[in-house]
């Protein structure tokens, strides 16, 4: 039997009209998380959404162009992470950097492809600003851990200069994710490799700096 013109209806992909582009991105991000980037195909893209191939270059003009995209959006979806992480509850300075750098790492073995596409050639790797994108707050991952930095640097409690404590402490943070998800380490260095850093790096706040602060 024939399928009737109502069951063709049905038988169309779930997107409609004005929301291709946000479902091009989902499966796309499904895809390198299952197979990574140079796995990822916009004709099987296309085939699992349900749309001819051509379509999908209306929003992206070729796999380089949605990689770029999802690399920001990975930038994007890191910063707000973090912030939850951080916002969560009510805690001092310090803790809020340890929280932030845990988010990071986090974020990196929970999204393993996503985080490599994100410092590659089609992210921060590329150089150019476009991928340093904000997440809903507006604020990027890397202004969120120097923002936190900052606060201890106005409280004395830095051990080094601030520009010295944000590259270490942000190439630490960087390093562990990546050895992590390359299982070159295990979990357990996450919580060792920050407080190693505090140790390092931050000194507790004066007696008159920590009353001025409560």
């Amino acid at each position: 039997m024939l399928p009737s013109a109502g069951m063709a209806v049905k038988r169309k992909s779930s997107y409609h009209h004005g929301n291709l582009a946000a479902e091009i991105v989902r499966v796309a991000t499904a895809q390198l998380e299952l197979h990574g980037e140079q796995a990822l195909s916009l004709r099987e893209v296309a085939r699992e959404i349900g749309v001819d191939q051509s379509a999908l270059y209306r929003h992206f003009k070729n796999k380089s162009a949605l990689l770029q995209e999802l690399a920001a959006r990975g930038f994007a979806q890191m910063a707000d992470d973090m912030h939850k992480q951080a916002t969560r509850k009510t805690i001092t300075p310090v803790e809020c950097w340890r929280e932030l750098g845990r988010a990071y790492v986090k974020f990196a073995v929970r999204r393993p492809a996503l985080f490599r596409l994100m410092y590659g050639p089609y992210g921060e790797g590329s150089g150019q600003p476009v991928h340093r994108t904000a997440g809903a707050l507006g604020v990027t991952p890397s202004k969120l851990l120097s923002d936190a930095l900052r606060v201890l640097d106005a409280e004395g409690q830095l051990t080094v200069s601030f520009e010295a404590v944000r590259l270490m402490s942000w190439t630490t943070t960087h390093g562990l994710a990546a050895l992590l998800i390359d299982n070159v380490i295990q979990p357990q260095a996450i919580e060792f490799t920050l407080q190693t850093m505090i140790d390092t790096m931050i000194v507790a706040p004066s007696p008159r700096k920590a009353k001025r602060t409560r």
